[in-house]
This record gives C-alpha cells, sequence and structure tokens, in this order.
C-alpha cells in the first residue's frame, strides 16, 4: 500500500467522521434519539467512541488497499469508480 494513498483515504475517513462526530454529538440527539424504543441487543453508549474510530481506520485502510492493488493491475477505470464509491460512501455517512 502506498503512503500517499492511504494518507488520502485516512483523510478522507478522518474528515467523514469528524463531520458525522459533530452532527451527531449528544446534545444533538438527546431529545429524540433517547426517546426511541431501542433493540435489547444495542450497544451500551460506552461502545461508540472505541468502535467508530476503529471502523473508519478499517475503511480507510482497506480502501487504500483496494485502489493501489487495482492500480497495480491496470485497472485504473475500476480503481476510480471504487475511488467514487468510497466518497459516495463516506459522504453518506457524514451526513
Amino acid at each position: 500500500m502506498h503512503p500517499n494513498t492511504l494518507a488520502k483515504t485516512a483523510g478522507a475517513a478522518f474528515l467523514t467522521a469528524a463531520i458525522g462526530g459533530l452532527a451527531s454529538g449528544p446534545a444533538v440527539q438527546s431529545d429524540w434519539y433517547e426517546k426511541l424504543r431501542k433493540p435489547s441487543f444495542q450497544p451500551p453508549r460506552q461502545a461508540f467512541p472505541i468502535v467508530w474510530p476503529l471502523l473508519y481506520a478499517d475503511i480507510a485502510g482497506v480502501s487504500a488497499a483496494t485502489i493501489d492493488e487495482l492500480g497495480a493491475r491496470g485497472e485504473q477505470d475500476r480503481a476510480r469508480a471504487f475511488s467514487g464509491l468510497l466518497a459516495l460512501n463516506l459522504l453518506l455517512n457524514g451526513s
């Protein structure tokens, strides 16, 4: 995996996580979210600050490896398509 690719995907994932965190902070969701009927298998609130950064780090690493692998195979069109879909996914995650 190229460091430049990883820097780009990590930067995009970090930006998404930061925007999503600001948009869904405790003050924003406390009113309506606490009133929802949630399933019994929902993880405790304390798990989310641990799990989300790991998830975004995984997205960044796997995405960088995928983009580099597609590029190494000469499949630049597929690498660009993957990058575009990754950007769409992160955009939807951040909103």
